[in-house]
C-alpha cells in the first residue's frame, strides 16, 4: 500500500495565460506533491497528463526525484473554495470531485483559454457556456456554477462517473454511442487523473 499524498498549492494559480500543462510539480521524498505555476525552482518539472495514472499503476514519480506513487490525494485550500463549496452543495456534487475537475482542466487559472477556445476554470466551450446561461466564462463564479451544473447533468446521464468525466472531455454524444471511455489518450489520461485526484482511482 502506498502512502498518502498531499498536494500543496504554492501559488494562487489565478489569472495566468496558458493551460494546465503549465503547472509544475515536485514530489518530495516524503511523497508530498508541491504544485506551482511559476518557473524557477529546479526541483519542479512540468506536469503532464497521465502523471497520476502512472503513479497509480505503481510507477515511480520520475522525474520527480523518485518518490513513491501515492494511494490517494488530499485536497488542500484553493482561492475558489467558497465558490466550489457553494456549487457542490447547489448541484449535489462531491466538492472534491469538482476540485479535481478544475485542477485538471485549468490548474486553477481563472483566465485561461485553450487553443480550442475552452475558457476559464472549468474550460467551458463557448457553445456550452451559452447553453448554460454563462455570460462571462472567465468570471470564476459563473464558470464554476455553469461547469458544476453541466457536470451534475452528465453524472445523472451516465451511471459511471468515469463515463461522465469522459463525456465532459470528449463530448456526451461520443461517449453515449460507445458507452465506454473513448480510446483517446488525452481522454483516458484525463479521466484517470481526475479519478486519482478525487480519491477514487
Amino acid at each position: 500500500m502506498f502512502r498518502a499524498l498531499v498536494i500543496t498549492v504554492l501559488t494562487s494559480l489565478t489569472g495566468s495565460a496558458g493551460a494546465a500543462a503549465n503547472m509544475f510539480v515536485y514530489v518530495d521524498p516524503q511523497g508530498t506533491v508541491h504544485v506551482t505555476d511559476r518557473r524557477g525552482d529546479t526541483r519542479f518539472v512540468p506536469y503532464t497528463p497521465g502523471d497520476f495514472e502512472r503513479w497509480a499503476d505503481g510507477q515511480p514519480a520520475v522525474p520527480h526525484r523518485g518518490a513513491a506513487p501515492p494511494a490517494r490525494v488530499e485536497v488542500t485550500a484553493t482561492p475558489y473554495d467558497d465558490l466550489i463549496d457553494a456549487a457542490a452543495a447547489r448541484y449535489d456534487l462531491d466538492r472534491r470531485l469538482l476540485w479535481a475537475v478544475i485542477a485538471v482542466e485549468s490548474g486553477f487559472r481563472a483566465k485561461v483559454v485553450s487553443r480550442a477556445g475552452a475558457q476559464g476554470l472549468m474550460q467551458l466551450m463557448p457553445a456550452t457556456a451559452a447553453d448554460l446561461g454563462v455570460t462571462d466564462a472567465l468570471d470564476p463564479a459563473q464558470n464554476i456554477d455553469g461547469g458544476a451544473r453541466y457536470l451534475a447533468g452528465l453524472l445523472k446521464s451516465f451511471d459511471d462517473p468515469r463515463l461522465a468525466l469522459a463525456a465532459y472531455n470528449a463530448g456526451p454524444g461520443r461517449v453515449r454511442r460507445l458507452m465506454r471511455v473513448p480510446h483517446i489518450p488525452e481522454t483516458q489520461a484525463y479521466v484517470a487523473d481526475i479519478m486519482r485526484l478525487w480519491g477514487k482511482g
